[in-house]
C-alpha cells in the first residue's frame, strides 16, 4: 500500500534523473550527482511554502521569489561548466 523504501528511493532517483537532465546535468561527476540529489532533497518541502507565499504574498515577495529561481537556474549551468572544466570534457 505505502510501497517499501527501496520503491521510494527508486521513484525519488528517477527525478532527480529527470530534473538533471531537463536542465543538461546528467554528465556530471558522481559526486556533483550526490550533492544535487541532497539539495534536491532538502529543498523538496519549500514548494508549498512557495505556494503559499506565492498566493498570500506581494509583488515584492514574487519578485524575490522569482529571483531566487532564477538564480538556482544559474547556478546549476555554472555547477556543470565546472564540472566540465575540472574534469576536461570541453565547452559547456
Amino acid at each position: 500500500m505505502f510501497g517499501n523504501k527501496e520503491d521510494k528511493a527508486a521513484k525519488q532517483q528517477s527525478k532527480v534523473d529527470d530534473y538533471m537532465n531537463q536542465r543538461g546535468l546528467g554528465a556530471l561527476s558522481p559526486e556533483l550527482t550526490q550533492q544535487i540529489r541532497r539539495i534536491m532533497i532538502s529543498q523538496a518541502g519549500n514548494g508549498l511554502m512557495e505556494a503559499g507565499a506565492l498566493l498570500q504574498g506581494d509583488q515584492t515577495t514574487r519578485a524575490i521569489l522569482n529571483a531566487a529561481k532564477i538564480q538556482q537556474e544559474q547556478n546549476w549551468i555554472i555547477i556543470k561548466q565546472l564540472d566540465q572544466l575540472i574534469n576536461g570534457r570541453g565547452r559547456a
